[in-house]
Parts: C-alpha cells; sequence; structure tokens
C-alpha cells in the first residue's frame, strides 16, 4: 500500500496582470521552459489541450489538460517519461491578482498512484524541479 505523500506546492510572484502571466506559462512556455527538463530535447507548447515536447521526429506529452479557465487557471494530468499510463499526478496552476502583480500558485498532487519507493524519490525531484522550473519562468515574464 502506498504511503500519503503530501502535494508539492509552489509559488512565485510575477509583476504581471493575471491575463500576461497566464499567457507566458501557456503561449510562450518553449521560450522559458528549461532545456534541462526536456524529455526528447525539443520545444514545449500547448497544443489539442496538451502539453507536448515535439522535435521534427517524435512528440512526447507531458500533460493532458483536464479544465482550461484564462485567467485564474488550469489543470493537467502530469506524466513524466516512463510513467504508466495509470501513475499520473496533477498538476494545478492558479494565477492570483494581486494589485500590479500575480502570484502564481503550482500544486502537483496525487503521488500515491506511484508505488513506493519510486513514489518518495519522483515527489523530490518535483519538488525540485519546478522549483527551478518556475523560476525560469519568472525570471522571463515581462512587466505588464
Amino acid at each position: 500500500m502506498p504511503t500519503h505523500l503530501a502535494p508539492v506546492r509552489r509559488e512565485v510572484r510575477v509583476q504581471a496582470t493575471p491575463e500576461v502571466a497566464f499567457d507566458w506559462f501557456t503561449l510562450h512556455v518553449g521560450l522559458w521552459w528549461p532545456r534541462v527538463y526536456s524529455a526528447i530535447g525539443g520545444s514545449l507548447g500547448f497544443v489539442s489541450g496538451q502539453l507536448e515536447e515535439q522535435t521534427d521526429e517524435d512528440t512526447y506529452v507531458w500533460g493532458e489538460v483536464i479544465t482550461w479557465d484564462r485567467p485564474r487557471g488550469f489543470r493537467m494530468a502530469w506524466r513524466e517519461p516512463k510513467d504508466k499510463p495509470d501513475q499520473r499526478t496533477n498538476v494545478d496552476l492558479r494565477f492570483v491578482g494581486e494589485g500590479k502583480t500575480t502570484i502564481v500558485r503550482l500544486v502537483q498532487s496525487g503521488w500515491d498512484r506511484v508505488p513506493d519507493p519510486a513514489g518518495a524519490a519522483k515527489r523530490a525531484g518535483g519538488d525540485r524541479g519546478w522549483r527551478e522550473v518556475l523560476a525560469a519562468y519568472e525570471a522571463a515574464v515581462p512587466r505588464s
């Protein structure tokens, strides 16, 4: 039986409206996503309800959009390379306007679907990885 693993929670504040923050996360993901977090060495983008990484030869699906509520947020069923379909986690992003800034909140949950010890290791990697991914995003978003 899997052990309960707490969700990964990350947050950044960007100097932009929720609309700009949301669009930079979704429409421009290929410009700021760190290459070190690439599955196949391609570029990322949201295509037909999925977050896909593409090369000339191959496509890898990182996430399938479950809900889309621009500019408030979206939710994806998330998988990493070699994950089994029943071991997907959920990634929720919320864009909360606060004055002239937007707080971007990310929660990755559902770790209990990944059997231990892999679940604990993947959760630790997700915690570290999202910190770096959101730092790259925060640096890329233009002030609005």
